[in-house]
C-alpha cells in the first residue's frame, strides 16, 4: 500500500458511462497505465503491457469528467499535488485522478 486511505464527508456523485473524445484525456490514460501496469482492483497484470498492448484494461476516472463543474465548485483540485504550478485547469485530469483497471471492472467508471 502506498498510503493510508482517510474517509471524508464529501459528498458524492452518480457516475455515467462516456468515453473520451478529446486528446487530453489520452495522456492522462498514458500516465495511469503507465503508473499503475495492472488492474488497481484485483491486482491482474497485464502480461502484454510492455509491448504497449491495453486490451481488456482501461483507465478511468476516479472523479467523473462530466461532473467538473461539481470538481471545480468544491475545489477538489486541491487535493491534486503533481500539477504545481498550473493555471487556469481544474486538475480533473491529473494521473491523481486516475485508476488503471481491469475492462470488467470499470461498468460504473467513467473511461479516460
Amino acid at each position: 500500500m502506498i498510503g493510508p486511505i482517510t474517509v471524508s464527508d464529501e459528498p458524492s456523485f452518480a457516475r455515467l458511462i462516456s468515453h473520451a473524445i478529446t486528446g487530453r484525456e489520452d495522456a492522462v490514460g498514458n500516465g495511469v497505465r503507465a503508473r499503475d501496469g495492472k488492474c488497481v482492483i484485483s491486482r491482474e497484470p497485464n502480461d502484454m503491457a510492455k509491448y504497449d498492448h491495453w486490451e481488456g484494461y482501461q483507465a478511468a476516472h476516479v472523479f467523473p469528467l462530466h461532473l467538473e463543474n461539481l470538481w471545480v465548485q468544491f475545489d477538489y483540485g486541491r487535493w491534486i499535488t503533481n500539477m504545481d504550478g498550473v493555471t487556469g485547469t481544474s486538475r480533473i485530469n491529473s494521473v491523481q485522478n486516475g485508476l488503471l483497471m481491469a475492462a470488467h471492472f470499470t461498468s460504473a467508471l467513467i473511461s479516460i
